[in-house]
């Protein structure tokens, strides 16, 4: 991904005018013309984490975004949540730790709501899992006794999901 078209013409850009390639800046994608909502929604959530690897959380927030803003239009609750999940790492990752907190939050209230039953977030809950573990992993050295609530929550909400979801959390906690 670094060696992206959008990427070269963002990086060629900015040498025009003098500014530092390893800035933190945002850019837009080129799709053309024909190029599937899907398509276009996930590049985008690629070039974010690719960005988010970088160390670029402004442009990862306005990538992911813009992917959000497809799967809005696509009617995708979980592609929204992916989406909201980027910006999260990318909060994370830039050191805005409350921010990140707040929104896994919101991705994990979303997935207590009562969804119609045509909504695609009801494939997987993994997602609310890891940020359940992200938030208590993230809180365990300053809120010790809320990390540990937040765990017990993953645990007993563990029980209503599916086998698949089951498995995915306990990875996720052992890798951490």
């Amino acid at each position: 991904f670094n060696n992206s078209a959008a990427r070269e013409l963002v990086d060629s850009t900015i040498k025009d005018k003098d500014i530092d390639i390893e800035e933190d800046l945002p850019y837009q994608i080129p799709f053309p013309d024909n190029t599937y909502p899907f398509s276009k929604l996930i590049t985008l959530q690629l070039y974010a984490k690719a960005e988010i690897a970088r160390e670029h959380p402004i442009c990862a927030i306005a990538l992911a975004d813009a992917a959000m803003q497809i799967a809005d239009n696509m009617f995708s609750d979980y592609h929204r949540l992916e989406s909201l999940f980027l910006i999260g790492q990318a909060r994370e990752k830039s050191g805005n730790i409350s921010k990140a907190i707040e929104v896994y939050k919101t991705i994990v209230n979303e997935y207590k709501k009562e969804y119609h039953p045509g909504s695609n977030i009801v494939f997987s809950k993994h997602l609310m899992f890891i940020c359940l573990v992200n938030i208590g992993h993230l809180q365990k050295e300053t809120e010790p006794k809320e990390a540990i609530k937040v765990f017990n929550e993953a645990f007993e909400l563990m029980d209503k999901s599916s086998y698949i979801d089951i498995v995915r959390i306990k990875l996720n906690a052992i890798i951490d």
